[in-house]
Order: structure tokens, then C-alpha cells, then sequence
């Protein structure tokens, strides 16, 4: 028997459906127009069909198609357009914790089927007017005007999705850090048990049963059974993925105060994107922050890995720093009055290990009051901007950061902060190490020697405070505190030569100006002035007379000439009267002062600094005793 055509027109069907929710959903389904070609009662042909169905009253799917009920198998041409996405609102309720409350979603495509596990459809899908909203917060979550896929091509044997481009036109989504530290996206999955899940059917397919040859073959093949083997993962491959007049919101609520920022004209693409292993996709985005910064992503990921890979680079340009107050108030401890912030940064991520390095500019730095975080740093956060602050307001600063995400402690923003902890930790513990890496040089410059009993500064000394001045000149937050100090062995014995040598040169009617620099006991002259100028001294402070000395002298050591006789004698003479002079505290601590007064003067009079950045501290009260030096103290302005 032969039927030339069936025809059904404007056939409606009202069907309610209750397994999803515990209140009817009810779907019109009409007026159904279906029409078919030739039907043989032996269905030996393929039957040419037209459909045609609205869906309550909004949308409307149509097909045009063939059915081979022989080969089991269904060639369409679809066109489904105008789906309600709100009408889908009670089958997520229940585990979902958010409302569609728009969208509309259409596709338009050719779908091939058979009873044999072929299921194939390529076309094109849209989705406009998404509005979805969190519940929680009773705020949107996600929206967007349109996401169109101009191509896709899903094939469920070859375990494949294909996709040209997707392109989001004013994508928006929002992600809300409150103050127990979870998140809006973890707060959507509603763990009430409000639905009980429909109980699981077993049916047999009707390709269930194998041949015993065929199961050899899969055995042989994969040494698993039908039964066991597992089904193939989904390929999926998307050529671009683009995005225009998109943004995002983020807020961190577990701060005080709350942190709020938005990324906003988000406008670029990602391309390449696959789960082939061999491949990567390219980013290219760009958009502000807060309207009016730039930010722009490039590079290089698959995040559809296992193990995912990144190469990508990160720029932000000019960022308001008071934006991020509740951030440097929390951890750092101040709130900032102004700064603006840049950043270049570089994340590579292969076999799940990380290396990055970042360039961070802040410019302009100015912190305001102090927070009383708890969580607050203890480093010197004043002294570590005094130091990082170039003389135009800048702070340059290169962090590289690694780390195994593998591990269970892994934590990205972790890994930054104790990367930046590290640098600041280096340099305000070694503050005079860094300033001389700024002109080059690894020689400390905290400490300024001096020649025992001296207070002048030699050219040694010239050289490291010419370096030091360099790198103040540089640093014009920072001030200088000076403070002196002697060794009290040396210095006593040095500062008693030295008015041995004053008294000789008043004695001897010489200038002191011009006495002999290099005059010691041993180098002692044995006639003249100087030699007449100590048997004099020694008359007067001396318990004994100096010819009775010599006389002694000579008859301990009858053997000597004469001229050795003298010298003896003359050495004898010099160190007696030398362990005569009395250097008191007030003079030591005098020696340390002048030395800490000549380092300042040499700071300010030769090598530039301004007078009111170098301080010299009281230095004869008190004074150090264990070094002949002047110590150098770093201080905030």
C-alpha cells in the first residue's frame, strides 16, 4: 500500500510536566503543521517530511527533512528560533541559586541521525538579550545583547565540536569576594535537597548485544569490554572567540573598607582555542579600568588541558592606587592619599609549573593614615617607599615569581605577595647595600673609617661618600643620621702622639702646621730642635732626668756605639713622655663628634646634599668605643 501524502495542520497539544519541579510547567506545543511525501506501508523508501511548531506562542521550530525508518537513520534541515530561555527557569531552580529572567536562544542547522550512535549537526546558534541574575546578591550575574556562533559542527562519533567564531557583543558578568571569603559563583549551587532526582531506567539499546566477534575484537582492540570501555573525550576546537563593548565587575567584601573595581570596554579576541594538545590559542584583549586606564592582554594559552599552558602577557597603564585602599590598608598597613600604578606583567605555565616575572611602575606614591590592620606587615612599609622612590616620585621595581600549582599550598596571589615581601624584606634590611647597587657598586656605605686620633676624611673615604651623596640625591625621602665613634685602645694612644707632638712643636718653636707628619719613636731626629724640644719636655714631666736615663742605658748595653746609644735612648725618651699624656672621655668623645661633623660637612659642602637631609647625632655622650668610625642611619623624612 501506497499513501501519496499525510497531511496534519494546526494541531495544538497542551502538555503539563511535573518531574522537574513540584508545580505543573506547562508547554503549548501548536499549531503543529506536518505534512510528508510518499509512505510506503513497507517503508522500503525514505519519507520526505515538513514540520512546522510553535512553542508557546513565542517560538517556532521547523524542519524540513527525509526519515529512512529501513536505515534508521534522519537527514533535517532545522530552524528553531525565538526559545524563551526564562521558560527553562523551573528545571535549574531547584539546584541553582539564580534567575534567567531574558534571553532569547534560535539556531538554524542540518542534523543527521541514525540508530547507530551517529548523531551529527552543523550550523549556526544564537543567544540575545541573556539576563541572568545572582539571588543572593539580587544583582546580575551575567548578561550580554548578543553571543552569536556563526558555524559549529558537532559530530557524537568522532566525539567532536567545531566552532568558526562566537562573538559576544556586551558581555557583562559579575564575581563578589564577601566577607567570609567564598564567592558569588560558589553561593549558586543551592545544596538544599528540593527535588528528588528522577529514578534511573535501565534500558537495553537495541545495538547492546554484540557478537562474541565483535567483543573479540574490542577486546583485542582496546583489551577492554563494550561493557567497560570508556567513551571517547570531546574534542572541542573554536577558530575565535570575540568579544565588543564587554565588562566585567569585581568586589572583594572581605576587606575594610570593601574593594570594588570594573573592567570596562573590554574589546578583542582569543583565537585558536582547542583541546589538541598541540596547539595554542592566542589572546588579544584590550579595555580600561574604571573607565580610563588601559589594560591589555596578549599571548598564548590552552586552558582546556590537563595540564593547562599560558604564555601570556598583562599591561596595565596609569591605575588609580587609592582605588586599591582597602587592599594597602589590610595588608600593608596604610591607605594611600595618591599614586598611580602600571603594570607589565609575564606568566608562562608548562607542565603545571610557574614562572613569571613582573615590572611594577608606581608613581607619584603618597600614604596617608596608618589602618591598624591586623593583618598588616610588620617591615618598615615608610622607609621600604623612601627607599624604592626615585627624585621624580617613581618606584621601578622587576619581581620574578615561580611556583608548582601542583602543590597543595599553591596559591597565585600568594606567590606575588611573598615574591613583592621578599624585595621590600631585601631592601629595608640591607637599605645601604641597596643604595649602592643604584650607582653601582656592592661596597656597604653605612660605615665611614677613619685613621685613629683623625677626624678628616681621606680620599678613600671621599670616594664611598661621593657615592652615597649620588644615591641620597636620588632617595629624596630619606634623611641621614650621622653619629661617631672611637676605639678606645687605638684612639687613646693616637690622641696621646698627637699631644706629644704639639707640645714638642710649641717647645721646639715650630709651627705645627709644619712639624714632621711621620715623626714616631722610631723615626726620631738625633739632633736639632726636635731632639733638644724632648730632653726638654722629659726635664719637665718626666720623674727622671733624661741624662740619667741615657746613663743606664749605657751601662745595660756597654757593647752599642754611640749613635745607637741615641737612638735607644731618643726611643725611650718619646714613649715615656707619650704614656705621660692623659686623654680623657671628653676627649674621645670629641674625636667622635668632629668625625661625625666631618662626614656631614663633606656630604653638604662637596658633594651637593642639601643641609637639611644629614643630621649629626650627640656623640659624646655615651659614646661607641669599638670602632674609629662613623655610623650612618637611614631615617624617613
Amino acid at each position: 500500500m501506497t499513501l501519496n501524502k499525510i497531511s496534519i495542520t494546526e494541531y495544538l497539544v497542551d502538555l503539563g510536566e511535573g518531574i522537574a519541579s513540584d508545580n505543573i510547567i506547562l508547554w503549548q506545543i501548536g499549531p503543529i503543521d506536518i505534512s510528508t511525501g510518499i509512505v510506503k506501508s513497507d517503508l522500503s523508501t525514505p519519507i520526505d517530511y515538513q514540520l512546522s511548531a510553535g512553542i508557546n506562542a513565542q517560538s517556532l521550530l521547523t524542519s524540513v527533512g527525509q526519515i529512512d525508518a529501513v536505515a534508521q537513520t534522519v537527514d533535517a534541515d532545522i530552524d528553531f528560533s525565538n526559545m524563551l530561555l526564562s521558560r527553562l527557569q523551573p528545571y535549574i531552580a531547584p539546584y541553582i541559586n539564580m534567575t534567567i529572567e531574558d534571553g532569547m536562544f534560535s539556531t538554524k542547522g542540518r542534523l543527521h541521525a541514525d540508530a547507530k550512535d551517529m548523531l551529527t549537526y552543523s550550523g549556526s546558534a544564537n543567544i540575545s538579550q541573556l539576563h541572568i541574575n545572582d539571588n543572593v546578591l539580587k544583582q546580575p550575574l551575567l548578561t550580554w545583547e548578543t553571543m552569536d556562533i556563526n558555524q559549529l559542527a558537532f559530530d557524537r562519533q568522532q566525539a567532536k565540536i567545531d566552532i568558526d567564531e562566537i562573538n559576544f557583543d556586551t558581555l557583562f558578568s559579575r564575581l563578589i569576594i564577601s566577607a567570609d571569603r567564598t564567592t558569588n559563583i560558589s553561593a549558586l549551587i543551592n545544596t538544599t535537597d528540593t527535588a528528588t532526582p528522577p529514578k534511573q531506567v535501565g534500558v537495553e539499546p537495541s545495538n547492546a548485544r554484540a557478537t562474541s566477534a565483535d567483543e573479540a575484537a574490542v577486546l583485542s582492540a582496546g583489551n577492554e569490554s563494550p561493557a567497560t570501555a570508556k567513551p571517547a573525550q570531546m574534542q572541542l576546537n573554536i577558530n575565535k572567540i570575540g568579544f565588543k563593548d564587554s565588562s566585567a565587575f569585581f568586589a572583594d567584601n572581605s576587606l575594610t573598607p570593601n574593594f570594588a573595581s570594573g573592567i570596562e570596554m573590554l574589546n578583542g579576541q582569543i583565537t585558536n582555542l582547542s583541546s589538541n594538545p598541540e596547539t595554542t590559542a592566542s589572546v588579544d584583549l584590550t579595555g580600561k579600568i574604571d573607565k580610563y586606564a588601559p589594560v591589555t592582554l596578549k599571548g598564548d594559552v590552552n586552558p582546556l588541558l590537563a595540564q593547562p599552558y599560558l604564555d601570556l602577557n598583562l599591561n596595565f597603564d596609569k591605575v588609580e592606587l587609592t582605588s586599591v585602599n582597602p587592599y594597602s590598608g589590610t595588608y600593608a598597613g596604610y591607605y594611600i592619599d595618591k599614586g598611580l600604578l602600571s603594570l607589565d606583567l609575564n606568566y608562562q605555565l608548562k607542565n603545571n609549573a610557574l614562572v613569571g616575572s613582573n615590572h611594577v611602575v608606581i608613581d607619584q606614591l603618597k600614604l596617608g593614615k596608618p589602618s591598624n590592620s591586623s593583618l598588616a606587615t610588620s617591615l618598615p612599609v615608610t622607609l621600604a617607599v623612601a627607599l624604592l622612590q626615585d627624585r621624580n616620585g617613581v618606584i621601578d621595581l622587576g619581581v620574578d615569581v615561580s611556583g608548582d600549582i601542583d602543590s597543595p599550598s599553591f596559591s597565585f596571589g600568594s606567590i606575588i605577595i611573598n615574591a613583592l615581601g621578599n624585595v621590600i624584606t631585601k631592601v629595608v634590611t640591607s637599605p645601604f647595600s641597596f643604595l649602592a647597587g643604584l650607582v653601582g657598586d656592592d661596597e656597604e656605605m653605612d660605615k665611614i673609617s677613619f685613621d685613629y686620633g683623625l677626624s678628616t676624611i681621606t680620599l678613600k673615604q671621599k670616594t664611598t661618600l661621593d657615592k652615597l651623596a649620588k644615591a641620597l640625591i636620588d632617595r629624596p625621602l630619606l634623611n641621614l643620621n650621622i653619629k661617631g665613634s672611637v676605639d678606645l685602645i687605638n684612639d687613646q694612644q693616637a690622641l696621646a702622639e698627637s699631644q706629644l707632638h704639639k707640645k714638642l712643636a710649641k717647645t721646639a718653636g715650630i709651627k705645627f702646621k709644619d712639624f714632621p707628619k711621620s715623626l714616631s719613636a722610631s723615626q726620631f731626629p738625633a739632633t736639632g730642635p726636635i731632639a733638644d724640644a724632648l730632653y726638654q719636655l722629659a726635664e719637665q714631666e718626666l720623674s727622671q732626668p733624661p741624662q740619667d736615663i741615657k746613663q743606664t742605658l749605657k751601662q745595660q748595653t756597654p757593647e752599642i756605639t754611640e749613635a745607637e746609644l741615641i737612638t735607644r735612648w731618643h726611643i725611650g725618651l718619646y714613649n715615656m713622655l707619650k704614656n705621660q699624656q692623659q686623654s680623657t672621655r671628653d676627649d674621645l668623645g670629641e674625636l667622635a663628634q668632629q668625625r661625625a661633623k666631618a662626614v656631614k660637612a663633606y656630604l653638604i659642602d662637596q658633594a651637593g646634599i642639601d643641609a637639611g637631609k644629614v643630621f649629626v647625632l650627640e656623640s659624646r655622650i655615651n659614646t661607641a668605643e669599638d670602632a674609629a668610625e662613623a655610623s650612618l642611619e637611614l631615617q624617613v623624612k
